[in-house]
């Protein structure tokens, strides 16, 4: 069994060091040097808890590890599901894979993991019963599924995830509407068992829904540090129909007027709107990982604001080994001087913003 207590004493604590990630998911935050900023500003706030309005696969919770209360939200229906089994099945939730061992083909991943796209069901195909956009179907439907369901659904999510098509499934529309792309291999033989994550998840609350609202629901606990990390300004997303980020940043400005501690992430193009809200901003490297070839990404610019007195992001990576993400003076004049720049920049625009290294 994973012994979170252990982890945080060991010495590699605030380099970052991390567990693997039960999901890899787009935004996904539980890597070395976001670990490090995280840990860092939890040791400078004296916060034992976390709030995580917009939370992904729990990136956040996964590399904090936090000892006190901890509520995330995240707009997925089908992610908070699958989490809410990680949390609560008796001998941990199973991922049975060995299911589909002798068979497995694209087509059949297509028609009995996947189920039919939206696009196929705007034409009057319905997904296959027991797949997972027939659940999401039903969801979407207002109909409400039996826990037999909700538990195949968790199942199929993950496989979805790990052998399908690059892409999410998100609540907008529903289904998976990714365009056809290139197929990962689909795992065979040993089924997967996430029991060894429930210790990290076990005392989460989990909330479905926009991130805006479950700030305006949460009580502000000031031993809780505010993880935010809303879809990124001129970035492509597909998190929320209704996501608005003058009504998020409104929710936000509260809980810094109360003093609760703060790290938020986001674009360089929303720097100023941070700053407007009296937090300290920074830029830091993102890896670009956009690109089909790896050879033709760049880094691309990410800020990082904070409220807490102390804690200085961007001599916290260099401290730890992360210098790889701190930008040297010619680069980040390279990244304001493009930002400025662009009055209104599409998220094609944003996308030439690279940094050559």
């Amino acid at each position: 069994m994973f012994d979170i207590n252990a982890f945080r004493r060991d010495p590699n604590w605030l380099r970052g060091k991390g567990i693997a990630s039960f999901i890899k998911h787009p935004g996904n935050k539980n890597q070395p040097h976001y670990n490090t900023l995280m840990r860092v500003a939890e040791q400078r706030a004296g916060t034992t808890g976390l709030d995580d309005p917009a939370s992904g696969p729990g990136g956040f919770v996964q590399g904090l590890m936090p000892t006190g209360q901890v509520r995330m939200n995240e707009y997925d229906a089908g992610l908070v599901n699958m989490l809410r089994h990680l949390q609560q099945t008796e001998g941990g939730l199973t991922i049975p894979f060995s299911r589909y061992d002798s068979d497995m083909t694209p087509a059949k991943w297509r028609e009995d993991v996947r189920g039919a796209t939206l696009r196929a069901i705007q034409q009057g195909i319905l997904p296959k019963e027991g797949s997972l956009n027939y659940y999401l179907h039903k969801i979407k439907q207002g109909i409400p599924l039996t826990p037999i369901e909700e538990l195949e659904m968790a199942q199929l999510y993950y496989m979805n995830k790990k052998t399908g098509f690059q892409g999410m499934v998100r609540m907008p529309t529903g289904y998976n509407n990714i365009p056809s792309g290139t197929l990962t291999p689909f795992k065979r033989g040993e089924d997967v068992n996430f029991l060894e994550y429930q210790p990290i998840f076990e005392n989460v609350e989990l909330r479905q829904g926009d991130a805006a609202d479950a700030l305006n629901e949460w009580d502000i606990n000031l031993n809780n540090l505010l993880a935010s990390d809303p879809p990124y300004e001129n970035q492509p997303s597909s998190y929320s129909e209704n996501y608005d980020i003058q009504r998020y940043l409104s929710s936000l400005n509260e809980r810094i007027n109360e003093g609760q501690p703060i790290v938020a992430f986001d674009s360089a193009d929303a720097a100023s709107k941070y700053a407007d809200l009296g937090l300290n901003t920074q830029i830091m490297i993102r890896p670009d990982k956009s690109g089909a070839k790896a050879e033709s990404r760049g880094d691309m610019a990410e800020m990082v604001a904070t409220n807490i007195e102390g804690f200085d992001p961007l001599e916290t990576l260099s401290r730890f080994g992360h210098s790889r993400f701190v930008p040297n003076k010619t680069k980040q004049g390279n990244i304001f001087d493009f930002t400025l720049s662009q009055e209104t920049p599409t998220p094609f625009e944003h996308g030439w913003a690279v940094l050559k290294c």
